[in-house]
Formats: C-alpha cells, structure tokens, sequence
C-alpha cells in the first residue's frame, strides 16, 4: 500500500510504473456536467492520480475545484491541484490551501501561472510571490502537503539558458518538490537528454514524461507557440499530410503517442503524464495500449 504521507515517493519506486491523466476544467459553468461524466468514464483506466488545470480568472479556479472535488470525492480518485500564483497574496494561497487540505487533498502542482497584461511581475511579487521557486517553498514549509513541480525538456521560454533553468528546477527541487512533471515534447530523446542532464547537475527526484497526442494541426501549432516545444520533421510531414482529414490524424496521433510512451517505457521512465485534452476515446486508446507496458 502506498504511504498516504509519502504518495509520490512511493508510487515512483513501485515495480509498476504509473500513468496519469491532466485536464481541462469546463469553459463554463454550463459543461461542468459534461467534465464530470468525462472524468466519471476516464476513471475507469484506474490513473495513478489525475490533475487539473486552473486558469487565472476567478470563475476558471471555481471550476477547476469543482472537477478536483468531484474526482476526489464522488470518484475516489488521488488529486493533484494544480496551484498558481501570479497576482495571489500570501492570504489569497493560504486560503486556497486550507481548502485543499480540509477537502482531502494534499498533493499540488505549484506552478508561477501565466503571466496577466495587467500586472508586471514586481507587482505580482510584492502581493505574494515572485515565482514558482517562492511558491513552492512556501507549500513546503507550510507543511501537509505534498509538491510536484514542471520541468522543461527543451527550456522555458522566460529561462535565461538552458544551465540556468535547469538550476532553477533543481531548486526547487532543494526546496521541498518531490516530483516532476514535464513540459510536453515529441521525441523522446528530448527527455532522455533532459533527464540525463537532470542527474548531472543532481536532481534526484522522479522526472516524468508529460505526453500531449496529437489531434489538431491548429492546436499542436497553439501549443507549440505557448510552450516553445520543437516538432521533428516526421511528425510535420505526417500533420500536414493528415490535417484535413481529422479522423486520420487522430488515429495517427493515437499511433504516435503510444510509439512514444513505449519508447519511454523501454528506456526507464517512471511513468507517463497524459495531457488529454479531455478527449475520451484517444485517451482510452492510449491507455490501453500502453498499461501492458506499466
């Protein structure tokens, strides 16, 4: 049985490997019944735990709670809530926490969250917190809980160079993360240089996988535009081949991520992150095919 107080520490040492889902909340209050029947059939692929993304807006994280509560709640299913703090005070996150934890829940993601137009990063910073290495400190030493972090396996687009964002991740790491969740990207020798550069410069903690499958030419390229994620020949040749048929270019982006999973699988990932995109049957697919490789 995996320690209640040592969640992430234990399932990334089980013989086992585990799979994870992300999603999306509702756009708005009207859906939230079609999220949760999503999470209700996705539920039964038994993820190792599910997280769910949280915008800035106020009615975004109202909803983002509402999917999180029902998961754990009404599912059973192990929580990661995604935590932002860009533009929050110290009493806004504090607040936000006692909630999680009075709610059962006491695994994050602390994120910095997407910068607001109307807010400078000093403003941000004399409210609460100046980015994600504060955040996740303050978690940690607030204690009851425990903290995932992301990592950037082709470097974040607001990282002076690759060394010193991979020092920036190590400490957090330092600090009280316990776990890393990647940024997507679509070779798997981009994480298997970034998970070997991890280890060079001492990160110790479980490095895992996040995969995206592709199924929008317009929404790999919105991606890619947010995350600065490179995107190998083979698979623009095979987008631009397929985009205007959308039923082969899922089929081929289902075929795609299960190549990559098993790619990673092979060569020792610990397990596989899975940004569904809240599609159901392409991650039932993916799913599938690759818990016999877990």
């Amino acid at each position: 049985m995996i320690n209640r107080r040592m969640f992430f520490a234990s399932l990334y040492k089980q013989p086992k490997r585990a799979m994870s889902f992300e999603f999306f909340p509702p756009r708005q209050e009207s859906d939230l019944a079609d999220s949760k029947q999503m999470l209700d059939t996705l539920s039964e692929l038994d993820p190792a735990y599910v997280t769910v993304t949280s915008g800035a807006e106020e009615h975004k994280r109202v909803l983002c709670r509402e999917m999180v509560y029902h998961a754990r709640k009404d599912l059973n299913l192990r929580v990661v809530a995604h935590q932002t703090c860009w533009g929050l005070t110290r009493d806004e996150v504090n607040e936000s926490l006692d909630e999680l934890e009075g709610n059962d829940i006491r695994l994050v993601l602390a994120l910095r969250g997407d910068p607001s137009k109307k807010l400078t990063a000093e403003d941000s910073a004399k409210r609460g917190f100046e980015n994600a290495l504060e955040f996740t400190k303050h978690i940690a030493n607030r204690g009851g809980f425990e903290v995932a972090v992301a990592g950037y396996p082709e470097t974040h687009r607001d990282a002076a160079s690759p060394t010193s964002d991979l020092e920036y991740l190590k400490q957090k790491v330092d600090v009280g993360a316990q776990v890393v969740l990647t940024q997507l990207f679509f070779e798997p020798s981009v994480y298997f240089r970034f998970l070997e550069n991890t280890k060079k410069i001492g990160i110790a903690a479980p490095i895992v996988p996040g995969i995206l499958p592709i199924s929008s030419a317009t929404q790999l390229d919105r991606f890619v535009s947010l995350t600065g994620a490179s995107i190998p020949a083979k698979v623009r040749e095979s987008v631009d081949k397929y985009k205007s048929d959308t039923t082969a270019l899922t089929a081929w982006g289902v075929d795609y991520a299960i190549e990559q999973c098993r790619s990673l699988l092979e060569g020792g990932a610990p397990g596989i992150h899975l940004y569904t995109l809240n599609k159901i049957p392409q991650t039932q697919q993916i799913a599938t095919a690759i818990n016999t490789l877990l």
